[in-house]
């Protein structure tokens, strides 16, 4: 049981770590240019652009990551240990 928390707490630790990551990577740029080259009355249209491609993203490493969890508590057989209960048969 405490082997399956700390699994957990770590494997969300590291997705947080490279959310942050891509964050940095696409809102820091994106703003700069904002700030920097679109015109006042473009920059809400462009900011709620990258609004809707960050939340998309975000949705799908959710997804990914629900897909994982739902992976992880089935027990998985492997190839090698279908052969091995065939030759037992």
């Amino acid at each position: 049981m405490i082997r399956s928390i700390t699994k957990h707490v770590l494997k969300n630790l590291n997705d947080l770590v490279a959310i942050q990551m891509t964050n940095y990577c696409i809102r820091i740029p994106c703003h700069y240019i904002l700030f920097t080259y679109v015109p006042m009355q473009h920059r809400l249209t462009l900011a709620n652009m990258v609004g809707v491609v960050w939340t998309t993203y975000l949705t799908h490493k959710a997804d990914l990551s629900k897909k994982e969890v739902m992976l992880s508590d089935h027990d998985v057989i492997s190839d090698e240990d279908c052969e091995d209960m065939e030759l037992e048969s």
